[in-house]
């Protein structure tokens, strides 16, 4: 897709957003989480908390992806109530949003580029001091579907604002996301004593945390086929353009019902790199605009579940390799006053709801 196409489609879509979708389908999502809980802590009958299980793992993965929205601003035009939904979401997927969404428009703006993407940044520096008994461990893991890849994701997105002020970085920014740290597990630690007062702690627990685990399979589920066996920039190498980003993420084929209602189009990832500012109800008409354009590079014919069942079965680090072709440097961090991680900042505050140079004649 050339940069006149993108500016075609862009203008074709902007402003497309819908409050109304979204915004219902998260109270869908928070009414189906509280009743599922409910009904979990109140039957005796074995089978209906196995059903209310099922539901609530279904509202976690849908509450992760519209965090994802929340991320880009697409929730909805107005900045609190896109907010208010990020930290909503954040907070009952145990990922803080704040943090979450300057790493995600990180990962976007410098897709592909083994240091500046953060996502990129972790694994590298993860398979660099990989020991022998490490990488068995890692295969078991990896075979079993642990997901430990998404839960060290989730654990880097809270590290990530104790070690910027650790290394200096005492930007508002970093304070806020600090601030909302800890009113995140202070919210938590509420709910666990409000919890155990009532006697349910360990209904709560039982109810909760296989509920969460299923949800960061499910990330893994989704986010992996998308960019494990995309190719790696060199280190060198510039910042690519939304056109340009095909040629490190995939797409995948499209399910019936599960594509479109349960993961919100998130299948579409090609046409999410391209144009990230638009919400998951557009994406279809995205791509279809797209591929009247020209053959879209990097489309799969298999699905999510049909990658990783193929590629569970094979080792980690044949399917990572991209990761660490020869023998990979450890790398550092951005260092806190650098341009790249200003410009990130800046891209972080508030999402893509209203900032400048994503629609206003300045593509990203």
């Amino acid at each position: 897709m050339t940069r006149e196409q993108w500016q075609s489609i862009q203008r074709e879509f902007q402003g497309g957003r819908k409050f109304s979708w979204t915004v219902a389908l998260l109270v869908g999502d928070l009414i189906l989480f509280g009743g599922a809980g409910a009904l979990w802590m109140e039957t005796p009958e074995w089978w209906i908390k196995i059903v209310a299980e099922i539901l609530t793992m279904l509202a976690l993965v849908q509450v992760y992806l519209i965090l994802h929205e929340a991320n880009h601003g697409a929730v909805c035009r107005t900045r609190w109530i896109n907010g208010v939904a990020g930290h909503l979401c954040g907070w009952l997927v145990f990922l803080p949003f704040l943090s979450r969404q300057r790493h995600h428009l990180q990962h976007h703006a410098w897709a592909g580029h083994p240091i500046h993407d953060p996502e990129n940044r972790g694994i590298i520096e993860r398979f660099a001091s990989l020991t022998r008994s490490g990488s068995s461990r890692l295969e078991f893991i990896w075979r079993y579907w642990i997901p430990l890849i998404a839960a060290n994701s989730y654990l880097a997105n809270w590290r990530s604002p104790f070690r910027a002020r650790a290394g200096g970085d005492g930007s508002a920014r970093v304070r806020k996301e600090i601030r909302f740290a800890w009113i995140y597990l202070a919210g938590y630690a509420t709910a666990l004593c409000v919890a155990r007062a009532n006697g349910r702690m360990a209904s709560l627990l039982c109810w909760y945390v296989p509920a969460l685990i299923v949800q960061l399979m499910a990330v893994e589920l989704l986010n992996l086929p998308h960019h494990a066996e995309a190719p790696v920039l060199p280190a060198s190498a510039g910042r690519l353009r939304y056109w340009e980003q095909e040629a490190v993420t995939h797409s995948c084929a499209a399910l019936p019902v599960w594509s479109s209602a349960i993961i919100l189009n998130f299948n579409l990832h090609i046409a999410h790199h391209a144009f990230p500012m638009v919400a998951w109800h557009q994406l279809p008409r995205i791509q279809k605009a797209m591929a009247d354009c020209g053959p879209v590079g990097g489309e799969w014919r298999m699905d999510e579940w049909s990658w990783s069942a193929a590629n569970r079965k094979r080792p980690l680090l044949d399917v990572m390799k991209a990761y660490f072709v020869g023998k990979p440097a450890r790398v550092s961090p951005l260092p806190p006053g650098s341009e790249e991680t200003s410009r990130a900042s800046r891209l972080g505050q508030g999402g893509y709801s209203g900032v400048g140079d994503q629609w206003n004649g300045k593509p990203g």
